[in-house]
């Protein structure tokens, strides 16, 4: 298979798609604060996977609002609308206005039931136990802004006329503590997923 040849641009450092693409790296949804977690991403998911398997690309669908206040976890804060470039340099960006996606999806959120009241920190027996509406949305949000990643690898796979051999989702909040390691089980198999139980 043929691969895409490398973005290179003299007037920025923000564009970098790898000449043989192995891996693409997914970072999505709403970008808060990179401080404590982009060393890490950097270090650990991108260096790592780089060092394993070969050429990483890093695909980038950010969604954007000027405020981001959450009762849940108590942030109450003005956004930067440019700080998805903090993972440059990457292969590509996409950004979309977050109240107008919102919009879009408030037809699928009337199709996932009834909502319990909205966070309050009270304690809820069994029965309460669920998502309040603005849960309901931000797990909307995350699934739209990770769904746009994937259509992106897969105009660039299109375009170059390849596959990548692994696709990873990682969200850019998250710091990651140790390296991140393709389990042998994943080098062996095509067509496998693997899902994190830990959110």
């Amino acid at each position: 298979m043929a691969a895409p040849a490398a973005t290179t641009s003299a007037s920025t450092s923000r564009w970098k798609c790898s000449p043989s693409p192995q891996i693409a790296v997914c970072h999505f949804g709403l970008f808060r604060d990179l401080t404590h977690t982009l060393p890490s991403l950097r270090a650990n998911v991108h260096a790592a996977l780089e060092r394993q398997i070969g050429g990483v690309d890093v695909f980038v669908h950010a969604l954007l609002v000027s405020r981001l206040v959450n009762a849940r976890s108590g942030e109450d804060a003005t956004l930067d609308p440019q700080l998805f470039f903090g993972l440059a340099p990457a292969c590509r960006y996409a950004a979309e206005d977050q109240d107008e996606v919102d919009q879009r999806l408030a037809t699928r959120r009337t199709k996932t039931g009834k909502h319990k009241p909205a966070f309050s920190g009270a304690k809820l027996s069994a029965t309460e136990r669920g998502f309040d509406l603005a849960s309901t949305r931000n797990a909307l949000r995350a699934k739209y802004s990770l769904q746009k990643t994937a259509d992106m690898v897969r105009a660039h796979e299109a375009q170059g006329r390849f596959r990548y051999r692994f696709v990873a989702a990682v969200r850019p909040d998250t710091a990651v503590f140790t390296p991140v390691v393709l389990p042998d089980l994943l080098l062996r198999t095509n067509d496998t997923i693997l899902v994190p139980n830990c959110h």
